[in-house]
C-alpha cells in the first residue's frame, strides 16, 4: 500500500491567486482571485447599504427570496455535489449531505421565521413594571460575518447564513482557502436568482479573516479552538459578538446490552465518515469487557470492508490537504 500526500489548494500571494486542487489525484480545478482586506471593506460596504431594504421587505418578502434560493439549490444539486466532492476529496454521499440539509434549513425557517421573528408580550414579573405592557422586538444584527470551515463547506458557510438572511441582516462569507469552490458557486446561485445583493464571499488566508471579523456585527467561526481564540480576541476589540463551533473530542460507549451490530456500524461511520475530517466523528470508543473482542472483531472487519477512492462505490475519499496527514500520523505515533 502507498501513501500519497494530498496536493492542497494554496494561496499564491505573488500571483494574488488562490490555486485550488483535488486533492485525490492533484489536478488542478481553478484559481480564485487572492483578495486584500480593502477588497473586505468595500464589501462589507455593499452589503450595509443593501441590508436596509432586505430588512424593510420583511420576513414574508425574504422567505420568498429564499423560496427562490431553495429551488435554484435543488436545480443545481448535482453540480455542487460534484463541486463539494473534487474540492475535497471526498465520496459523493458527503457533499450530498450538505445539499439536502441546506434544503431542509430552508424548509425549517421558511416555515418558523415568521413566529421566531415577530413581536412576543412579555408577562412583567418585577414589582417595578407591573401593570405596564412589555413586548420584545427582533432586529437583526446588520452585517453578519460567516467564517466557515473546510470540512464542510457549504453547510458551515451557507447554512451558518440561512437564518441570519431570514432574520433581515446581510451576510460577509469568508470559505476556508483550501475548499472555497461549492461556497463560491452558492454564492453565484443568489446572484443568479437576482436576488438582492446581501449575500457575499470574501475569498482568501487569516488576514482576510481578519478583516471580516473587523467589519461585521455578529461574527459566526466554525474551526479550530486556537483560530477561535484569535477571533474573540480579535472581536474583544470593537466588543462584537462571536458565536463559536469548534473541534471535539468525542467517545463512542459501547454497553454489554447494546446491538453490537449496530454498534460497530456506528463506530466505523463515526471514524470514517467524510475521510475521518468531522469535528463530532469519534475519537475514541469505550466498551465494556464482556462484549469487547466481538466488538472489535466486528469492527475491524468492517474497516476491512470499507473501500477507499472518489467513485461511486467508493466509502473513503482522500485527505483534503496535508495538515489532515500530519495528524493521522501523530494520532499514530
Amino acid at each position: 500500500m502507498t501513501t500519497t500526500t494530498p496536493r492542497a489548494s494554496h494561496l499564491d500571494p505573488e500571483a494574488g491567486l488562490i490555486r485550488v486542487y483535488d486533492p485525490a489525484d492533484g489536478t488542478h480545478l481553478a484559481d480564485l482571485p487572492l483578495q486584500q482586506p480593502l477588497d473586505v471593506t468595500e464589501c462589507a460596504a455593499g452589503l450595509r447599504a443593501a441590508q436596509p431594504e432586505w430588512e424593510r421587505i420583511g420576513v414574508t418578502g425574504r422567505i420568498e427570496w429564499l423560496a427562490r434560493y431553495r429551488q435554484w439549490i435543488v436545480d443545481n444539486t448535482d453540480r455542487l455535489i460534484a463541486l463539494g466532492a473534487r474540492e475535497g476529496g471526498r465520496v459523493r454521499n458527503e457533499p450530498m449531505l450538505e445539499t439536502t440539509l441546506l434544503v431542509e434549513l430552508l424548509d425549517y425557517y421558511s416555515h418558523r421565521a415568521p413566529k421566531l421573528l415577530a413581536p412576543r408580550h412579555i408577562r412583567p414579573r418585577s414589582p417595578l413594571v407591573l401593570g405596564k405592557k412589555l413586548i420584545e422586538y427582533r432586529y437583526p444584527h446588520p452585517l453578519v460575518g460567516v467564517i466557515g470551515a473546510w470540512n464542510f463547506p457549504m453547510l458551515l458557510t451557507i447554512g451558518d447564513a440561512l437564518p441570519a438572511l431570514f432574520a433581515g441582516a446581510a451576510v460577509l462569507l469568508k470559505p476556508s482557502e483550501v475548499t472555497p469552490l461549492a461556497v463560491r458557486e452558492l454564492v453565484r446561485g443568489w446572484r443568479e436568482i437576482g436576488a438582492p445583493p446581501v449575500l457575499a464571499a470574501s475569498y482568501g488566508g487569516g488576514e482576510v479573516g481578519a478583516a471580516v471579523v473587523d467589519e461585521a456585527d455578529f461574527v459566526q467561526f466554525t474551526g479550530s479552538v486556537a483560530t477561535g481564540k484569535r477571533v474573540l480576541e480579535r472581536a474583544a476589540a470593537t466588543i462584537t459578538p462571536v458565536s463559536l463551533e469548534l473541534g471535539g473530542k468525542d467517545p463512542c460507549l459501547v454497553l454489554a446490552g447494546a446491538n453490537l451490530e449496530r454498534a460497530a456500524n456506528c463506530a466505523v461511520y463515526g471514524g470514517f465518515s467524510n475521510n475521518g475530517q468531522v469535528c463530532m466523528g469519534f475519537e475514541r470508543v469505550y466498551v465494556e469487557d464482556s462484549v469487547y473482542d466481538r466488538f472489535v472483531e466486528l469492527v475491524v472487519a468492517k474497516v476491512a470492508a470499507l473501500r477507499s477512492g472518489t467513485d461511486d462505490r467508493s466509502d473513503v475519499g482522500a485527505l483534503t490537504f496535508p495538515p489532515q496527514l500530519d495528524t493521522v500520523r501523530g494520532a499514530r505515533a
